[in-house]
């Protein structure tokens, strides 16, 4: 599995290994100093730096022990251009689907991480979208609260409890039905603190996507995190979206 592993990343991030350059910034991870290397970007000082915090941040949530490295031989057609690659086996879950860190080179007697143009793009692409809805962004740490401390189900309406979901195909299954929707809001959420943790937000969480067929784009949010639901430790993600004017946690379903 390893093997296949390898081949995808390498098939499809070719252009990743652009040369590499003097230009490198630095990150913390697990006790000790990361470089990254901009290999044959034009991005700003201003965008490097964004995007260096944002990988700080991410990679302040992934254990070394999370992590598989692949060293790459004299043989690798690679070899020279990058020591290795470096897979997150759980991507998606303890970080974005699309965090772009993988291959790395010794440099200067620093473990690095090799960004080129298309990683770079990715977050570039992200960057811009997070910056055109600061507003909208900096209120989502506030709906999360009540997630993480837990739902006072007793204090809360009806009408309270259906404004912070929003999930088309839940409306319509339940529709009016308030007694129903709410047994499932109190059998579903969590109700005490500690429940769930989220992991501060990437830039990369964030996207615009159309959620129903003919609707809109929204903008949404993956929020990752980790679940103590039954005294059981579980990696979670949690979808969020911004709709009439806050944002709603979408559940798949209850």
């Amino acid at each position: 599995m390893k093997i296949l592993i390898v081949v995808c990343l390498i098939a499809s991030a070719h252009t990743a290994l652009a040369q590499t350059n003097a230009d490198q910034w630095v990150f913390q991870w697990g006790g000790q100093p990361r470089g990254i290397l901009f290999g044959g970007t034009n991005l700003t000082e201003s965008q490097k730096c964004a995007v260096r915090d944002d990988i700080n941040c991410v990679m302040s949530n992934v254990a070394v022990s999370n992590t598989e490295l692949f060293v790459f031989s004299p043989g690798h057609p690679h070899y020279g251009q990058a020591d290795g690659l470096m897979s997150i086996p759980l991507k998606g879950k303890i970080c974005p689907s699309a965090f772009p860190l993988a291959y790395y080179k010794m440099t200067n007697g620093m473990f690095s991480f090799i960004l080129g143009n298309t990683e770079c793009s990715v977050y570039t692409e992200a960057i811009a979208l997070t910056n055109s809805f600061f507003a909208q962004i900096s209120s989502l740490p506030a709906t999360l609260i009540p997630f993480t401390n837990g739902f006072n189900f007793a204090s809360m309406t009806v009408s309270q409890k259906r404004s912070t979901i929003w999930n088309p195909t839940i409306q319509q299954r339940l529709g009016n039905d308030d007694q129903a929707f709410v047994e499932l809001f109190d059998s579903s959420m969590p109700n005490a603190p500690e429940l769930l943790r989220f992991f501060p937000l990437s830039v990369l969480s964030f996207k615009m996507q159309t959620l129903e067929e003919g609707g809109d784009a929204l903008l949404t949010c993956t929020v990752l995190g980790e679940s103590f639901f039954e005294g059981n430790r579980k990696a979670e993600s949690s979808f969020f979206v911004y709709v009439n004017g806050g944002w709603k946690f979408c559940p798949p379903i209850f």
